[in-house]
């Protein structure tokens, strides 16, 4: 497909009331990372905590760089779609600009930290200094800056103040290396100092922000400890001695879900019950409903003292922590007795199907609102393993500002260094896309903003887009059966948004057009080299979720096999990008498929084997090599004619040992006559290209990497490359091409078939 680039003018200064949805860029980042830090501690990913939706929108797809504010590009993932009806992923990226540090416009910041006692682990607190020496380096003179830190209680250790001397950088330098962990995690108080400093210096024309690092509440800690539940509904409960206390929750049916009555008949259960014999002094309880599965009406919440293990007739204090729809309140009280006589009311809330209201409106995220209608926005950075992923995610979203998760030293330091714009500085607002479908193709699934389906239409709402930052939006479509093959319209895309002046800019209708021809499946998997880097994230992330579903069912077996499956897509991927694309993802997998060996009790020789089968078989009815060759080119070649004119240096295809056979010089010969007969791109002479190789002392087979063959076509002044390989397997050949982008370094074409290994093959090879 075409690509279309369309820059717009915005003027870049603060609004006061931003939003941010948009953070998934930073967020899949940070879900990579955290999902590699997991996976390195021996823990499969619990499937509630993988985000499809930031997996697609954190890789940095290096969309054009618009030549204004923003950039918007197109993609499908094949030219040739099936008239027997398919499925089919498009893709929308949104490319923000860029300017100097320097350019960008004054901020009003207060930093938050954590220093709870588990900060002193894993050398966290040590990353928080270092980075912030980087920060207080490149902070410019008109900058506000104030530090708060929290553990039982908050303090202000460096009031707002404007960083315009060599004095201040140092006195707020020494107060971060002040900093010492310990005690407890009173998030909420630190998060109101941090608002209160921001507060003393705020003007409209600075971008005016706290941001908040912490590693985790202690709460989340023991859920993830006792391996406790979640879905639409969660009570959690905890203190801090080893009394019996026990928590009730009342359903909308009138049944009380406590330790008598573990299991409701409206899917409620009590999955964590602790200190029935007084056996922690960090207990923890749970009571939730599964997703899709919490009835609508009204909830209340008490806690009940059952029985004292500790001196009779003391006072213990609790903590409860409300989800409701990804929503998260806190609660905190004191009880002291035993039985009914004891009860404390927690809360009453009424659950509606997607979302809540509170009898008792209370805790962070009414904060977060408060402030962000004032013009404060919060960014959130978690740390570490035990961090409630969801409640970062939410206060960042209810408070206007993105999410991250930071794994270790360097990204902590790049975080504070060279991204911070990217988490703070708004480019655009209100950003609307609509994509609406033709041909009868309907929208099976979507990802990557709050949208709305409506018949063969489907809007998007991304509230801000940050400076330098790139969105991705992926749908998965199903085109059914056509009358007739051609050329047609696929769907027609729009975008609408608010500059920073608050004026509205409308951009489109764009047109996304297909070649439909009479074949089942003509190519395997994704052809545009953009759908195939997004494509296989996206498949990535829902293997995530099905491993980690099937992982905690304890349907071991199952997960391995899917563990295995997705692995070989990734490494598949890989070799038709020409680059190790999905290295973190495929390390990932790996340490999965050790985690399962372990599990199922394989031996190190059957793991080892695992973890080295690599072929994909082929999953489309068995048709004739030449047929298979002719639609491998036709995907190549098809948008050709639709290009400027310019010139292509073709490699040919090759084999990674260097060797000959009959069927490389069949795909060589087909090559060059399909890219001749469109005339649009003039083919260089043979000769030029084995000069240049010979002068860079590489083989053809080296070329299948992207930089080598990209730097090779500089060198001859070519606009394109077409270069591929073929891969004996045990029992398939593997036949892919691609056609690359010379200036833009893009990969246009990533064709593939996998063809069994039949006698017609076994011939030629």
């Amino acid at each position: 497909m075409k690509k279309i680039l369309i820059a717009v003018f915005v003027t870049l200064s603060f609004f006061p009331s931003m939003l941010c949805l948009g953070g998934s860029a930073k967020e899949a980042a940070s879900e990579k990372a955290r999902g590699e830090y997991l996976a390195g501690q021996g823990v499969i990913i619990p499937p509630q905590e993988v985000h499809i939706d930031s997996y697609v929108a954190g890789i940095n797809y290096q969309y054009p760089a618009p030549e204004e504010s923003l950039g918007l590009s197109l993609y499908v993932g094949h030219r040739q779609i099936s008239t027997r009806g398919q499925e089919e992923v498009i893709q929308i990226g949104i490319q923000g600009r860029e300017v100097s540090f320097e350019e960008l416009p004054p901020m009003n910041l207060a930093f938050v930290i954590d220093k709870s006692w588990s900060m002193g682990e894993q050398d966290k607190m040590d990353w928080v200094k270092e980075s912030f020496d980087i920060f207080i380096d490149r902070v410019r003179d008109k900058d506000f800056v104030s530090l708060v830190v929290f553990d039982d209680e908050a303090e202000v250790i460096f009031p707002s103040l404007r960083m315009n001397t060599a004095n201040k950088r140092e006195r707020f330098r020494r107060a971060v290396h002040s900093i010492v962990p310990e005690g407890g995690d009173n998030l909420e108080a630190g998060l109101m100092a941090g608002y209160q400093q921001v507060q003393a210096n705020y003007r409209t024309e600075y971008v005016n922000r706290v941001l908040l690092l912490s590693d985790g509440s202690e709460i989340s800690a023991r859920l993830k400890r006792e391996a406790a539940k979640t879905g639409d509904v969660r009570a959690s409960l905890i203190w801090g001695n080893r009394n019996d206390l026990d928590i009730h929750v009342i359903s909308p049916s009138g049944e009380e879900i406590y330790y008598g009555h573990k299991r409701s008949r409206d899917g409620g259960e009590l999955d964590v019950d602790m200190n029935v014999r007084g056996e922690s002094t960090k207990p923890v309880e749970n009571i939730y409903w599964p997703k899709g599965g919490a009835p609508i009406g009204r909830y209340r919440v008490f806690i009940r003292n059952y029985r004292y293990h500790e001196r009779r007739g003391g006072v213990t204090d609790f903590q409860v922590e409300l989800w409701v729809n990804n929503e998260v309140t806190h609660y905190e009280g004191s009880i002291y007795g035993t039985g009914p006589r004891s009860d404390r009311f927690v809360c009453e809330f009424d659950y509606t199907g997607t979302g809540f209201t509170r009898t008792q409106r209370t805790g962070i995220m009414q904060m977060a609102e408060y402030f962000k209608g004032m013009g404060i926005n919060v960014s959130t950075i978690g740390v570490g393993l035990d961090f409630n992923l969801e409640l970062m995610r939410n206060l960042a979203d209810k408070g206007g500002g993105s999410s991250r998760f930071i794994s270790g030293r360097e990204e902590m330091e790049k975080t504070f260094g060279s991204e911070l714009d990217r988490m703070i500085v708004p480019e655009a607002r209100d950003v609307d896309i609509e994509i609406e479908l033709l041909q009868g193709a309907q929208v099976q699934d979507t990802w990557g903003y709050d949208h709305v389906i409506s018949g063969n239409t489907v809007r998007y709402h991304l509230s801000t887009l940050h400076h330098r930052d790139y969105e991705t939006i992926l749908a998965s479509i199903w085109i059914p059966q056509q009358s007739s093959a051609g050329a047609r319209e696929l769907a027609r895309i729009s975008l609408a948004y608010l500059d920073t002046a608050g004026q509205r800019h409308i951009m489109g209708p764009y047109s996304m057009r297909v070649s439909f021809v009479d074949m089942e499946s003509p190519v395997s998997g994704f052809s545009d080299g953009m759908v195939l880097h997004s494509g296989t994230m996206l498949h990535f992330a829902q293997a995530l979720k099905d491993i980690g579903e099937l992982y905690y069912t304890r349907e071991l077996q199952r997960a391995m096999d899917r563990t295995v499956e997705i692995k070989k897509e990734l490494v598949n991927a890989n070799l038709r990008l020409g680059r190790e694309q999905f290295s973190g993802e495929i390390e990932i997998l790996d340490k999965y498929i050790r985690i399962l060996g372990e599990d199922l009790q394989l031996t190190e020789g059957k793991t080892r084997r695992i973890l080295a089968d690599d072929e994909i078989l082929p999953q489309v009815r068995e048709r004739s090599l030449q047929e298979n060759l002719q639609n491998l080119f036709r995907e190549i070649t098809l948008d050709m004619g639709e290009r400027k004119r310019g010139t292509i240096a073709i490699s040919g295809f090759t084999k990674k040992d260097g060797s000959t056979s009959d069927l490389l010089t069949l795909v060589n010969e087909m090559a060059l006559v399909e890219v001749k007969k469109h005339g649009t791109l003039q083919v260089v002479e043979r000769e030029k290209l084995d000069m240049v190789l010979d002068e860079q002392k590489l083989a053809l087979s080296d070329l299948i990497d992207t930089a080598n063959a990209i730097k090779v076509g500089q060198m001859l002044t070519v606009s394109h490359m077409l270069t591929g390989t073929i891969l004996e397997m045990p029992q398939t050949v593997v036949i892919f091409g691609r056609i690359i982008n010379v200036e833009t370094a893009e990969i246009e074409s990533a064709a593939q078939v996998i063809i069994p290994r039949s006698r017609e093959v076994e011939a030629l090879l």
